[in-house]
């Protein structure tokens, strides 16, 4: 087996922790995917295509997370090159996907949103449905707005329901497609910096990664 110098001694430590970190953050995707499919079956729609895409790219991340990051520390502690070209291509993929995330998010950040309103308004008109009044009450809740509008839909012949109002009996007048957009926005910056962090993280592990394997390499030879 190659045995290797202080300094890459060090990368092999810091990989070895990183792949831990990667492992336990592809864990919890995987369950953060799971728990979010089962409370969208169970209390919202089996036919909303679109969330379930979102939820299982989620899960699917989380599953190829969790093997990089096993790949990864099996062939750093193993000193396995094989195992450290494997996890070098799937870093590259990853790094790859990060960036054409980032540039799919800037670029149609806008028609996701537009989407998403028109999604809220036609669940307003079906308001009195079960799946449609849960939505929309979680929504009006949490956001504490009431209406596509700031007020309670008129066409819908019935009074505002308790989710307008807060806990002290006072309406909300806020907007919930200006509310919504509000928070989408800001969940797309912090998803944005997230996605930069994490490309980040692959470009200095798979620099360690190739200085390793290179180590080891020459080690062998």
């Amino acid at each position: 087996m190659a045995s290797l110098s202080c300094g890459y001694k060090c990368l092999q430590c810091t990989l070895v922790v990183f792949n831990v970190v990667v492992i336990c953050c592809g864990i919890g995707l995987v369950v953060a995917g799971s728990i979010a499919e089962y409370n969208i079956v169970t209390y919202l729609s089996k036919d909303i295509s679109e969330l379930h895409a979102f939820v299982i790219f989620i899960i699917t991340l989380g599953s190829l997370l969790t093997v990089a990051g096993i790949l990864g520390f099996v062939g750093t502690c193993m000193k396995n090159i094989c195992s450290l070209t494997f996890y070098i291509i799937l870093l590259v993929i990853f790094i790859l996907g990060g960036i054409a995330a980032a540039i799919a998010g800037l670029i149609l950040e806008d028609k996701v949103i537009d989407y998403v309103d028109k999604v809220l308004e036609e669940t307003y008109e079906t308001y009195g449905d079960e799946i449609s009044t849960k939505l929309i009450d979680l929504i009006q809740r949490d956001l504490q707005c009431c209406g596509p509008d700031g007020l309670w839909p008129v066409y819908l012949q019935q009074p505002p329901p308790a989710s307008c109002f807060s806990p002290e009996g006072k309406p909300y007048i806020d907007s919930c497609v200006c509310a919504l957009d509000d928070y989408l926005r800001k969940n797309v910056v912090v998803i944005a910096i997230c996605g930069l962090i994490f490309t980040l993280l692959n470009t200095v592990a798979l620099i360690f990664a190739i200085c390793v394997c290179m180590a080891l390499k020459s080690g062998a030879e």
